[in-house]
């Protein structure tokens, strides 16, 4: 389910790096943007369309 994979599974593996002691850099590299409704996508953080949490909450 696409949940589980782009949402929880990211979740899971920043709440591994935050408790890794040694970790000095964290990538994560998204296809969020790989069927894009813009023309232009800028190396900014766009907000989201919707609080991950709260969409979590209706699973």
């Amino acid at each position: 389910d696409a949940m589980q994979l782009n949402v929880l599974a990211t979740q899971k593996m920043v709440n591994l790096a935050q408790r890794m002691k040694h970790l000095e850099v964290f990538i994560h590299v998204s296809t969020a943007y790989a069927h894009c409704d813009r023309e232009l996508i800028e190396e900014v953080v766009y907000p989201p369309p919707v609080d991950y949490r709260k969409l979590i909450d209706t699973l």
